[in-house]
């Protein structure tokens, strides 16, 4: 059985590792590829969605996003919440249906963290809005695809902002 400085410190050894220094882990955290990467580098280490949700709540950093928990726990960097995140998100002008589906991304991130933003979720979000993608293209403004993804992406990048 691991005491919970053990696990703490194999967890900082974890993050490390994967990500180097506190400015790589924002890099690469603020991309959803590289994300991905980095979740997935440290579920090889032992620290699956589960593991790192169980960090997240033994260390009473609930209402923070995992990227806070690791930038706090391996580097000492002061946490921001999931609500700090999306108020800050919101101040980036946009206007009309793009504002209110926005509204919608940033309140599923802030009520399930990271694990919210994945394209799938993205796809589901549109499609419970507007029914089919192609609605949901043409009530966003996005003439494709690659405008849609982009929307996305920007939204993510203003949440993980530094």
């Amino acid at each position: 059985m691991m005491t919970a400085a053990e696990f703490l410190d194999r967890f900082v050894k974890a993050v490390k590792a994967t990500t180097g220094t506190s400015g790589d882990l924002l890099a690469k955290w603020q991309g959803m590829e590289t994300r991905n990467e980095l979740l997935e580098a440290m579920a090889m280490r032992g620290f699956t969605e589960e593991k790192l949700r169980e960090v997240q709540e033994k260390t009473n950093h609930s209402d923070d996003d995992i990227l806070d928990v690791m930038m706090d726990i391996a580097y000492a960097v002061e946490p921001v919440t999931r609500e700090m995140r999306a108020a800050k998100a919101r101040k980036s002008a946009m206007d009309g249906e793009c504002r209110a589906f926005r509204e919608v991304i940033l309140e599923n991130y802030v009520n399930g963290g990271v694990w919210t933003l994945t394209e799938e979720r993205y796809s589901n979000l549109l499609k419970a809005r507007y029914s089919t993608l192609p609605d949901a293209f043409r009530a966003l403004g996005f003439s494709n695809p690659q405008e849609a993804g982009e929307f996305y992406a920007s939204i993510q990048r203003e949440i993980y902002a530094a």
